[in-house]
């Protein structure tokens, strides 16, 4: 399976060459649209899913979190860079989920290893908090997807 750079995470000396507009291509906004209506829609059904027994439910909605979140946001800030000229109001939102996002995320994951490691009041406190902040980052780039 090969995976793809976060465009959030693209350095600014290989965004620009691997983005540019090339003559013929197509701007609308429906082809960077239809993966964030995906990732709302299965971020709807994934809440609601079973969890198998055995397995935490605080992990596995961390878990899920951390893939919708790292998905909505990449997808939105694709749209935005594609379309900044449409939408140039979108620019400073997509600017602070550029700054905010990798962080909460990162957090994410060492909150959800340290849960699995020690099961404590502690850590379960860390991983909801980081839980929430992914959650909200997710929520931003959803909402200003026009």
């Amino acid at each position: 399976m090969t995976f793809h750079r976060p465009f959030f995470l693209a350095t600014s000396s290989n965004t620009a060459a691997e983005h540019q507009h090339k003559p013929g291509q197509s701007l609308s906004p429906i082809r960077y649209l239809a993966p964030a209506w995906i990732v709302a829609i299965l971020a709807v059904f994934l809440s609601g899913c079973a969890i198998l027994p055995g397995n935490d439910p605080l992990v596995v909605r961390a878990e899920q979190a951390a893939r919708i979140g790292y998905a909505t946001v990449d997808a939105f800030l694709r749209f935005e860079f594609e379309n900044r000229k449409t939408y140039p109001g979108l620019k400073h939102k997509a600017d602070i989920l550029r700054e905010h996002a990798p962080k909460a995320l990162e957090k994410l994951r060492e909150a959800t290893k340290a849960y699995k490691a020690r099961k404590a009041q502690d850590t379960e406190s860390a991983l909801a908090l980081s839980l929430a902040a992914v959650e909200t980052i997710t929520r931003t780039a959803q909402e200003a997807t026009p």
